[in-house]
């Protein structure tokens, strides 16, 4: 009797998280919500993060934004449903936090980012690569798996 309980239980916890995200993403593939509510998981564990010193909060975006290159140039229908799904869980959060919960300049930098990402109807979208010539990142101009600069 627990057992078929515990069962019932995680199927329902697991589809209340699945219906906002099928709405909002109608006509995506499976994968593309699964990309979507990774977004939602990593964004919520973003929020969280406090960190010491500004290089260590550094050093993660920098690999986020690499994770994200990363995706792009693998599938950039996940990138974009990724991306999606980070812009409206940081639109979520400005709405609870404003400025009081203290985030540091290079989290403020990145969700502006995501906040403002639009993934374009005809698959042509606005996005941040790696710089080939510094250690910087630029913005790109990307359709499908081409960039243009």
């Amino acid at each position: 009797m627990k057992k078929g309980v515990v069962i019932w239980f995680l199927i329902l916890t697991w589809a209340c998280f699945i219906p906002v995200s099928a709405q909002e993403f109608e006509g995506s593939t499976t994968e593309g919500l699964a990309f979507a509510a990774l977004a939602v998981r990593d964004a919520e564990h973003e929020h969280r993060l406090v960190f010491e010193k500004s290089v260590d909060e550094a050093d993660y975006w920098n690999d986020q934004r690499i994770f994200e290159q990363q995706m792009l140039e693998r599938n950039p229908a996940h990138y974009r449903s990724y991306l999606n799904g980070k812009k409206k869980s940081y639109l979520k959060h400005r709405e609870i936090c404003g400025s009081k919960c203290g985030h540091g300049d290079y989290y403020y930098r990145q969700a502006s980012f995501y906040m403002q990402y639009d993934s374009g109807e005809k698959g042509s979208f606005l996005t941040l690569i790696q710089s080939e010539n510094a250690d910087g990142w630029e913005v790109s101009y990307a359709v499908g798996k081409q960039h243009l600069r």
